[in-house]
C-alpha cells in the first residue's frame, strides 16, 4: 500500500472526524460511519496531513485521531507541549 490516500476516501473520513458529540475519533469508530475497513481508516488516517493523533489513546488504550485545527483549537497548552515534544522525539 502506498502513502497516497484515494480522494473519495479521504473525503469519507475527514467528514466522519466532523460528527458532532466526538472530539477524537478512534480507527473503530471512523470504520463505522464511513462503512470502510479498519485498515482503509488506519492507513488514511496516519498519511494525511490534515490529522492529528493524539499523544495518548483512549482509556481502552486505542489510537484516537481528530482533524489538525478541529484538535488544536480544544487544545490546553500543556497539550499542544505533549504533542510537539512527542512530534519531534517520534
Amino acid at each position: 500500500m502506498t502513502d497516497k490516500v484515494d480522494s473519495e476516501i479521504a473525503k469519507r473520513i475527514l467528514a466522519a472526524l466532523e460528527v458532532q458529540g466526538y472530539e477524537w475519533r478512534t480507527i473503530n469508530g471512523v470504520a463505522a460511519d464511513t462503512g470502510l475497513e479498519a485498515d482503509e481508516v488506519r492507513h488514511a488516517l496516519t498519511n494525511l496531513p490534515a490529522i492529528v493523533e493524539a499523544p495518548m489513546g483512549s482509556s481502552a488504550g486505542e489510537r484516537l485521531f481528530a482533524k489538525r485545527e478541529r484538535a488544536s483549537a480544544s487544545a490546553s497548552l500543556t497539550q499542544k507541549a505533549i504533542g510537539a515534544v512527542r512530534s519531534r522525539l517520534f
